[in-house]
């Protein structure tokens, strides 16, 4: 792990509902209640996303190249 990255967890998925990002698929009561759809965010120091990539369904995950490239200026975020 990177010194100085925190990670948090999301029991209650609050975060995960701030955000928009509750995959809604999943009933109340099932074991995948509560699942997020993937994402990438980058916040700055003071917090504010500053980038968000994401795809529906799970099996679709952002490309880190997509990310890269767009945390060093060449793409869209």
């Amino acid at each position: 792990m990177a010194p100085g990255l925190t990670l948090i967890a999301d029991p209650k998925s609050r975060v995960i509902r701030k955000f928009g990002l509750l995959n809604e698929r999943y009933s109340r009561g099932s074991y995948t209640y509560g699942v997020a759809h993937p994402i990438i965010l980058v916040l700055d120091q003071s917090g504010r996303v500053t980038h968000r990539f994401s795809n529906a369904g799970y099996m679709r995950r952002p490309s880190i190249n997509l990310v890269l490239k767009a945390l060093q200026g060449r793409g869209q975020g």
